[in-house]
């Protein structure tokens, strides 16, 4: 099969990678001195269809304290390998803010992957999503996209269930077997 021009298969380049893992970096360190305490989820679930080709994915996310928090997210979506679509597997990072009502959020940010697709037309992306939180259980809905901003924009719909554990708890913990 000859490759789309649309869609290389070409990994985001290394100084690319490295500015956006810097700006990760920076905004985790700014969100650590502002909070004594990170909140860790853990999220998988179904990716939308495009041309009834299914997928999945999964999501790491760190979450700051606050009515309002910081979101860092770092996560997968897997490949798509049927005649009618082939999409590569995609990995993800994320930083946006979470906008809290009670158990539910909007949450908005922006998003780099390191591989464009028929999906995600782009290296740069932005993730926007909804959610709800049920005592520790997080159901939401992502959505990654470029905005139509460079080429077409499909974009991927992600639904994820995610289960919280706070680090500080996890920090103070001993692993030992007594």
């Amino acid at each position: 099969m000859k490759e789309n021009p649309i869609m290389p298969k070409r990994p985001i380049p290394g100084q690319a990678r490295c500015r956006v893992a810097r700006l990760l970096g920076a905004v985790l360190l700014l969100g650590a001195s502002h909070a004594s305490a990170w909140q860790l989820e853990l999220g998988a679930g179904p990716v939308d269809e495009i041309d009834g080709v299914r997928s999945r994915s999964a999501a790491l996310l760190l979450l700051s304290e606050g009515r309002h928090p910081w979101e860092l997210s770092a996560g997968w979506i897997a490949p798509r390998r049927a005649r009618a679509l082939r999409t590569p597997s995609t990995r993800f990072l994320a930083v946006g803010r979470r906008f809290s009502h009670g158990r539910f959020f909007l949450s908005s940010g922006i998003a780099v992957v390191d591989r464009r697709s028929e999906a995600l037309s782009s290296h740069h992306q932005f993730m926007t999503g909804l959610g709800w939180r049920l005592g520790r259980l997080t159901i939401g809905i992502r959505h990654l996209s470029n905005a139509n901003t460079a080429g077409r924009n499909r974009g991927e719909n992600l639904l994820w269930i995610a289960l919280p554990a706070a680090l500080s708890r996890l920090r103070g913990r001993r692993l030992s077997s007594a």
